[in-house]
């Protein structure tokens, strides 16, 4: 599973072609988050971290690397992948962060006689539902020297017996081989995992095998229309997706009857999976041969996903391509767009990985041929259903080599607009490096190399990221492999931190007071026709929401008690009130006060307006 040896994609098939067709190079302006999307920040990478074990475990020669990470929550994860034991075999294993704090590395475990007494194993995929309950898959040797697809779960906490794949009867292979690629687990013990097996007539088949309650089912093949996959069946699982228990979305590549390779999809619908069907491209998109095959697939909700490969176009050179699951139904295939000048006539293209965190909202990474007819990762975005132009990674001046060789592994984002894309690329001096590169509010920053603590990383660094995941509040782990000072390979992890800005804070709306007095003649409560207009003023600035404050006075008179001067403001006030109303002021926003003033004074009823100018 070691990936340093080319940086070259698996996904970009054979290399071949003239050009591409005029219909894939139209511009689509990215339509990016909304102001309302929570704004996130981005810290720099942590200092990578080798992994770990027990005394007595690893060989004195390490060769170990990291697969797969899933992270439930902040600070939790767990990373599978393989290493070289004490004797020189190689076992699978796993390694748990817990509240931030990486355990060592612990091997899977298998039932007596079950695994080879030289042991050949690793894990490729891992899931977890929340902390401490996951699944990793992958494939070991048995006794007898055969590969066999094998399952492992973690139940609170705890890791069960390694479980290797079932089968009914007369379907897999008496000298069996078969692999795991992919599992996702919508909840606690209810995971699917998919991949391939020999069948019994010595063919490859795609399969899934699917747990339920914490435990795992006879696997079923995959199951086609008559007349789509060829008599000599060739077919592999390479992703899968569940958004909800017997709701998931899997995918990989087929021979046809014309025994060419063809990218195909299969979905399980309320428990029960569908026939599996073919990738569609408009006319004129796809080759007359097709060579086409989905690498990874995303399900943001039943029914909404997207899926992401590589294809053969008419004039044969190979495209990336995406194809989108919208409520139930899949759109046609569509290639990805570059900018005018950015990719090569003959694209070399594939997409590896994509990730979505709500429908129509969706982050495809992978590699590309550029104008030079050098190898470049790049990235594409969907944001509200629409794809924006494929965007190559951008690295500082003086990091990466004259003849760039990169590609993206990996992606996953806490939010809409905020992710980390992982992979490797080519320095100055010509080594490979593992290098990330952070979406922050929906613009990529420049990428940044891994960096080790001095003295752990070989001097001539060859080192890569292959997978990362992101908890929903920025805390993003990725894992993959490196040379270490001695040239030996290790696995390895990273965190960067993608923190969430506190919300901005408005500034206060200011308030405004306004005030208009009503005099009253003597022992009157009547309003005249300018005090109606001097009301009408005051509600026409103020606004009908405002809130009125009506202060009603009366003075004192010889031989009237205070009860009566009192009830006569009270009156004022009522009056000033009706003819508020009257203009269209909530009742509910006045109020009504009484005042009295001494002998002498003059009585001046006042109302107050009191309204936001931002209103």
């Amino acid at each position: 599973m070691r990936r340093l040896a080319t940086v070259v994609s698996t996904i970009a098939f054979a290399l071949s072609g003239l050009a591409i067709s005029p219909a894939n190079t139209a511009e689509i302006s990215q339509v990016l988050p909304s102001a309302s999307t929570p704004r996130f920040t981005a810290s720099d990478p942590e200092i990578a971290t080798p992994a770990t074990f027990d005394p007595g475990i690893q060989n004195a020669i390490p060769s170990d690397y990291f697969n797969s990470v899933s992270c439930p929550s902040s600070g939790n994860c767990v990373a599978v992948g393989s290493f070289r034991n004490a004797d020189g075999f190689r076992e699978a294993f796993v390694q748990t962060l817990t509240n931030g704090s990486w355990s060592n590395g612990i091997p899977a475990t298998f039932d007596p006689g079950i695994q080879n007494t030289s042991p050949s194993a690793y894990f490729v995929s891992v899931s977890c539902a929340s902390v401490g309950n996951c699944a990793a898959v992958g494939t070991f040797e048995n006794a007898n020297g055969y590969y066999e697809a094998f399952a492992q779960t973690q139940t609170s906490g705890q890791w069960d017996t390694a479980l290797p794949a079932t089968f009914g009867g007369g379907i897999q292979n008496a000298n069996p081989d078969s692999s795991f690629a992919s599992v996702s687990c919508p909840s606690v013990g209810n995971c699917i995992a998919a991949g391939r097996l020999k069948n019994s007539s010595g063919f490859y088949q795609a399969f899934t095998q699917t747990q339920t309650n914490g435990v795992w089912d006879t696997a079923t093949p995959v199951t086609f229309g008559v007349g789509i996959q060829s008599m000599y069946p060739n077919s592999s699982f390479s992703s899968i997706s569940c958004t909800s228990v017997g709701e998931c979305v899997v995918v990989g590549k087929f021979k046809n009857t014309n025994y060419d390779d063809e990218a195909f999809m299969q979905t399980q619908s309320n428990g029960v999976w569908g026939t599996a069907i073919p990738a569609a491209f408009s006319d004129g998109i796809q080759n007359e041969r097709p060579q086409s095959r989905f690498n990874s697939v995303s399900c943001a909700s039943v029914g909404n996903c997207v899926a992401v490969g590589g294809f053969s176009n008419t004039v044969d050179a190979n495209e990336a391509f995406t194809q989108t699951l919208v409520n139930g139904v899949w759109a046609n295939a569509r290639p990805a767009i570059f900018g005018a000048g950015i990719q090569n006539a003959s694209p070399g293209a594939g997409l590896d990985i994509v990730t979505c965190l709500s429908p129509g909202n969706c982050v495809a990474a992978g590699q590309f041929r550029n104008i030079n007819g050098d190898n470049e990762a790049f990235t594409q975005t969907q944001a509200n259903g629409q794809w924006g132009n494929a965007v190559p990674a951008r690295f500082a001046n003086g990091i990466q080599s004259a003849t760039p060789n990169s590609l993206f592994w990996a992606v996953s984002c806490a939010s809409v607009g905020n992710c980390v894309a992982a992979g490797q690329y080519t320095n100055p001096n010509g080594d490979n490096e593992a290098f990330t590169q952070n979406q922050i509010n929906g613009q990529w920053a420049t990428a940044i190399p891994s960096t080790f603590a001095v003295g752990v990383q070989n001097q001539n660094p060859a080192s890569y990221l292959v997978s990362f995941s992101c908890a929903p509040d920025g805390s993003c782990v990725g894992v993959g492999e490196f040379a270490n000072a001695s040239g030996y390979y290790e696995a390895f992890s990273q965190k960067i931190t993608l923190t969430l800005e506190p919300p901005a804070v408005a500034p206060a709306p200011k308030t405004t007071n306004v005030t208009k007095v009503v005099g009253f003649a003597t022992n009157s409560s009547a309003l005249t026709a300018a005090q109606k207009v001097a009301l009408k003023a005051l509600v026409a600035k103020s606004g009908k929401k405002a809130a009125f404050v009506i202060t009603g006075t009366a003075g004192k008179l010889p031989g009237l008690s205070d009860k009566k001067v009192k009830a006569l403001a009270i009156k004022r006030g009522e009056i000033v009130k009706a003819y508020l109303v009257k203009l269209g002021v909530n009742k509910s926003k006045i109020t009504v006060r009484a005042q009295i003033t001494n002998q002498g004074i003059a009585p001046k009823t006042k109302v107050l307006a009191r309204y936001l100018e931002s209103k």
